[in-house]
């Protein structure tokens, strides 16, 4: 459980594990594949919107957690118990 607090403990620790998970190489529009992109907050989620085509995603947007009103931290942790 320490391990996991030092690695996963709050809900920016687990956002940015999220997006190096879904953007190792770092973002990549899901529809024209461009880099560049600006970010804006609505409803506390943060939106990543494409400069070059406008199109606009989450870090859970097109994944198993689109829908979860749960917080990250309960889904990692309750991914790491075995």
């Amino acid at each position: 459980m320490k391990e996991f607090m030092a690695r996963y403990g709050t809900e920016a620790k687990c956002r940015r594990a999220l997006y190096h998970a879904r953007w190792p190489k770092g973002f990549r529009c899901p529809a024209c594949a461009d880099r560049r992109r600006s970010t804006f907050r609505r409803d506390g989620q943060t939106y990543y919107q494409c400069r070059a085509c406008g199109h606009q995603t989450t870090l859970q947007s097109g994944t198993l957690l689109q829908a979860t009103k749960l917080p990250l931290t309960t889904w990692f942790l309750g991914s790491t118990i075995r």
